[in-house]
């Protein structure tokens, strides 16, 4: 959940509002956008129903390869404005973004990377010239690979084309959010549509698609410490038995002169042992079952050694602290007393 919460996915998701239903308003959708850019805690407006994350609209297009021709490449399409790329804080690596005054009657596109490999244009792109569904395409900017869909897929092949359409992107400003909402859900019931007003951020867009992990990740939490708690009772329970059994051993023991360290140390080395033993046994099972669950996922974080020896460390500490409670008390007792138990 860190690696999917830290991961590049080559666009900002953060302070990004989205409106897929804007189009609703109809003509008034240019009004309610003018207004919104009016104010000051808004960055700057996008106008498309393709999001990199959650619902969306999709688009697939057939080109030709251009390193043979033969053969036919499908590939997804978006459908955005000259705004789309920076306010998403995508990156345009080679060309230019696309523009209204140039773009929006023309048959210019945009690529991401791995279109650019799919389709087999080598050297410079720029300028290309590609069959789309049967119609010429020239290439003007490439845009860096962004995760337009979960970790578990990998990235595909899209285009990104000049057709505003339907929704808002929209980015704004970290301060008084609540505030903006309320004026822009004034503003849209202004309009008289009829609609409900209704708002997602991209973040928490982002964050639903792993509701399944995050749902794991709490329900592992919770049976973690219920195991180690139930652990410890179990620990807690034998360790004060073996003092019991041992008590006069104690006793003898600390009349010739052992330390309560060695004493605890007597009792706690077998638990410590068996401990160990359970650990040999659940790390390669666990890195085995881990391993085999993130294989679902096409980008992953990767299983550390250190992992696993600092959930060593911390179960053999827990495991120590529970018996040395017990074995501290059983050390300390007057040693005549524990002679005369019998």
């Amino acid at each position: 959940m860190v690696y999917i919460q830290k991961k590049d996915i080559g666009y900002d998701r953060s302070s990004l509002i989205v409106i897929r239903d804007a189009g609703y308003l109809g003509n008034k959708m240019e009004v309610f956008k003018n207004e919104l850019k009016n104010d000051s805690r808004v960055k700057s407006i996008s106008t498309s129903s393709y999001m990199p994350a959650g619902p969306t609209d999709d688009d697939m297009n057939t080109v030709l390869k251009a390193n043979d021709p033969t053969q036919h490449l499908r590939i997804k399409s978006y459908s955005i404005d000259e705004a789309y790329v920076p306010t998403l804080g995508m990156k345009v690596v080679m060309g230019r973004n696309l523009s209204y005054k140039v773009d929006e009657k023309s048959d210019n596109i945009m690529l991401n990377e791995t279109a650019v490999r799919a389709i087999g244009l080598t050297g410079n792109p720029i300028g290309a010239i590609l069959k789309i569904n049967d119609e010429p395409k020239t290439v003007v900017g490439v845009v860096k690979d962004f995760h337009d869909r979960s970790l578990r897929e990998s990235i595909e092949p899209l285009m990104l084309k000049y057709n505003p359409y339907h929704g808002l992107i929209i980015k704004v400003e970290n301060k008084d959010i609540p505030g903006l909402l309320t004026k822009m859900e004034s503003v849209w019931n202004a309009f008289g549509s009829g609609e409900t007003f209704r708002y997602a951020f991209l973040d928490d867009l982002y964050n639903g698609i792993y509701l399944k992990e995050a749902n794991m990740l709490t329900l592992l939490r919770m049976f973690t410490f219920l195991t180690i708690f139930i652990a410890c009772l179990g620990l807690f329970g034998l360790i004060t038995y073996t003092t019991q059994q041992r008590i006069k051993e104690i006793g003898i023991r600390k009349l010739l002169g052992s330390s309560v360290l060695q004493i605890v140390a007597l009792l706690s080395k077998d638990f410590i042992k068996l401990v160990g033993i359970s650990m040999l046994i659940s790390f390669p099972i666990g890195y085995y079952l881990l391993n085999n669950w993130l294989q679902d996922f096409e980008y992953r974080t990767n299983i550390s050694v250190w992992v696993f020896v600092v959930a060593g460390i911390i179960t053999l500490l827990i495991a120590f602290l529970t018996i040395a409670f017990r074995s501290i008390e059983a050390a300390l007792i007057n040693p005549v007393k524990s002679l005369k138990s019998e």
